[in-house]
């Protein structure tokens, strides 16, 4: 796991993580790019300092999303093969793992949209946890337009996030989505001022970052098993589980006696 960025600027303080998309130019989705995204959420994960994390762009752009000249294009011209072992994006060989599922199993991830987010660089980040722009951030979702269909489980969690009409009219038509609206359907959970925005963000992480990580990792797993669970005694059944789990670990006495400490 490389610690040596090029295309990121990652640092940490009070237990929260932040990275910073900085290619220099609009934050585009490379190979090389997305190796060091992944690297980056993993080296917060490894710190036992680390409670939750920030994922935010520099510049005018979040991220415009796949780098087209050089994955499309190589490929579309017959340049390059499509890779027929590549089970995450039809073959374009971007991922070096199942993006969704780290994001998921990581600690709390708050992205940040700072400007634009384009195809890839807005649904790579559907499935984060909390999800804040400034008033200058836009969301696009080229891809009928481009001939191509929705990747990165955006198609499962775009309608979790904004309605199932609305995530059929946005996705079918092609449509950039502003920030006010994005914020009205629920596309973001906050909307802040240009200035503001990164701080407000990091303040939500560390009101994250103070719980018990296990603890924190467990929630995110119970919302994505039992969100769509149709049986309520499968839902109580996991979450008593986990409960049952929770009891047996030194972090849970830990919460109780600080808390009763403080009341």
């Amino acid at each position: 796991m490389s610690t040596n960025f090029e295309y990121l600027e990652y640092s940490a303080s009070k237990g929260v993580a932040l990275i910073r998309l900085n290619d220099g130019k609009m934050n585009t989705m490379s190979v090389d790019s997305v190796r060091e995204w992944v690297d980056a959420i993993e080296l917060a994960n490894s710190d036992d300092a680390i409670g939750a994390i920030v994922i935010t762009g520099e510049g005018r752009a979040f991220s415009a999303g796949a780098d087209m000249q050089g994955l499309f294009l190589p490929k579309m011209r017959g340049e390059e093969p499509y890779d027929d072992d590549d089970h995450f994006l039809g073959g374009l060989a971007l991922l070096p793992t199942d993006w969704t599922t780290l994001l998921r199993e990581s600690k709390p991830i708050v992205a940040a949209f700072n400007g634009a987010a384009v195809g890839g660089g807005v649904t790579a980040f559907l499935g984060a946890d909390v999800l804040v722009a400034s008033e200058k951030a836009s969301f696009h979702f080229p891809f009928a337009k481009l001939g191509i269909v929705p990747e990165l489980c955006s198609t499962r969690y775009l309608p979790a996030r904004v309605g199932f009409g609305r995530a059929s009219e946005i996705l079918l038509s092609g449509r950039a989505v502003g920030a006010q609206e994005a914020l009205d359907i629920g596309l973001v959970d906050y909307l802040y001022g240009a200035e503001e925005m990164l701080d407000e963000a990091l303040k939500i992480a560390a009101s994250i970052a103070g719980n018990p990580v296990p603890m924190l990792r467990m929630i995110k797993q119970l919302l994505d098993e039992n969100r769509l669970e149709a049986d309520t005694a499968k839902v109580w059944r996991r979450e008593s589980d986990a409960l049952r789990e929770c009891f047996s670990m030194p972090e849970h006495k830990e919460a109780v006696e600080s808390f009763l400490s403080k009341k």
